[in-house]
């Protein structure tokens, strides 16, 4: 991710936007309050003066309409880097030589967007890797590329240098992935030498003996030692290391029978031997609505399940319900304002559109204090 200062991503109406930032803004915001158990708050929203600003199309792509404008706060800019009839596109991640690598998710491949002139532009689209199930997020380590399909990671070599990736071998198999939430999102903690990949609960919110569903699953770099680091998530579609303690953390996407406005969605440290609540509860130990017939089947709940409840920790953000946070990235460049360095940036994507109270296709800035109690203040 060495290049993220230069490019920060997003989808935005079918074109890949290049966001870049040129002034400062104002300094970090106050911290969130505590609130007790069985209870949660949504994290604060500050007003930065959103505006619109056209994208500016580079002639290469001047087939695109020349109307297209996102919502940015004052000083920000937007271009497009790259148009290539993406398929359902989804993570990214920068190689050693700087250049962006996309898993398109829909195409079943892995594709190089390289920018050799560093004029902002892809050049070319470059198919690297191909024959996936559903490649959803790629990482590189120590010259390879890892790719995470719904049943199975992947590990590539290059041995002759020409960025495609020939070599090809099973890093790890038997991931969980019938039902539901089958995209799978690893990261690699070079410092420990580890591997982590979400596995989403197999539906909303029913029952299931799957050891491994709905956790954070750990491994060490060569593939060796797995087992489930964290529990109790229903969906973490993104994840990324903290730059400061390089801690790991996770967005979640809640259940979705509970109405408009819960359970909220979390944004939060994924702590070894952590639970995070499904099947039994959201927020800070809120219980579920048990009332609702598809969710009885967990009823009676056991002395266990209590004790469970009772270990959630007070999550580092909550943004609305079915505002389904996907990406998270930790911006630890020099180019955006001082403000962000060190903050999270996280796309939101409003899956549920009939349940969600905001349109989605957003990104908000997250910012938390990493040494002390876990508060942050989102940014829209």
């Amino acid at each position: 991710m060495a290049q993220f200062g230069r490019y920060f991503m997003a989808l935005c109406s079918a074109v890949f936007c290049a966001f870049l930032v040129t002034v400062a803004a104002n300094n970090p915001a106050s911290a969130q309050e505590e609130y007790p158990p069985g209870t949660f708050q949504l994290t604060p929203e500050i007003d930065l003066g959103l505006q619109p600003v056209p994208v500016v199309v580079p002639e290469k792509f001047s087939d695109l309409p020349d109307d297209l404008a996102l919502n940015l706060p004052p000083g920000f800019s937007a271009r497009v880097f790259a148009e290539y009839d993406f398929s359902r596109p989804r993570f990214m991640a920068f190689d050693a030589n700087g250049v962006l690598h996309l898993a398109d998710m829909g195409a079943d491949e892995i594709v190089a967007l390289p920018d050799r002139d560093g004029d902002g532009v892809a050049d070319e689209k470059i198919v690297v890797a191909e024959g996936f199930d559903r490649a959803h997020s790629l990482a590189f380590y120590k010259g390879h590329m890892y790719v995470a399909d719904p049943g199975r990671i992947w590990i590539f070599g290059d041995n002759d240098g020409d960025g495609i990736y020939e070599e090809r071998e099973e890093f790890a198999r038997n991931i969980p992935r019938d039902g539901s939430h089958s995209t799978r999102t690893i990261v690699i903690d070079e410092t420990n030498e580890k591997l982590y990949v979400g596995v989403g609960w197999p539906c909303d919110f029913c029952a299931t003996n799957e050891r491994e569903r709905g956790s954070i699953l750990q491994f060490n770099t060569d593939g060796s030692g797995r087992r489930v680091y964290a529990s109790g998530v229903r969906n973490v579609v993104g994840m990324d290391l903290h730059p400061v303690t390089n801690e790991l953390w996770g967005t979640n996407n809640g259940h979705d029978r509970e109405g408009t406005e819960s359970p909220p969605e979390w944004i939060d440290v994924l702590r070894d031997g952590g639970f995070y609540g499904i099947p039994l509860a959201y927020g800070f130990q809120v219980f579920a609505d048990f009332s609702i017939p598809d969710y009885r089947v967990h009823l009676p709940l056991s002395a266990q399940d209590s004790l469970l409840v009772q270990s959630m920790r007070r999550p580092a953000a909550l943004v609305p319900a079915h505002m389904a946070p996907m990406g998270i990235h930790f911006y630890t460049h020099d180019q955006f304002p001082s403000r962000y360095r060190n903050a999270a940036f996280v796309a939101l994507h409003a899956g549920h559109a009939k349940l969600a109270p905001a349109p989605g296709y957003k990104v908000v800035s997250l910012f938390s204090e990493p040494d002390g109690p876990r508060r942050a203040l989102q940014i829209l």
